[in-house]
């Protein structure tokens, strides 16, 4: 995990979420909340961004399962 100050542009890249999806989640209290640096710049820790991002790959349900129930690959059309 890197100490690296992120920006907006920064943490859209590391998370793949747009600008207003990132503001809305920190205003829900669901994202990091950025930090006013020295020179003025709004910034995350990337590291927080990291956390943020391993906590809900954890919490997340594998893709395609259904609670209870094992999940097959679906079989393509011949």
């Amino acid at each position: 995990m890197s100490n690296a100050f992120l920006n907006i542009h920064g943490a859209v890249k590391k998370t793949g979420l747009s600008k207003s999806r990132i503001y809305q989640l920190v205003r829900l209290g669901k994202f990091p909340r950025p930090r006013k640096v020295e020179d003025g710049r709004v910034v995350w820790l990337e590291s927080l961004i990291d956390a943020w991002i391993a906590e809900r790959w954890e919490t997340a349900p594998a893709a395609g399962t259904v609670i209870g129930a094992e999940w097959t690959p679906s079989k393509k059309a011949a």
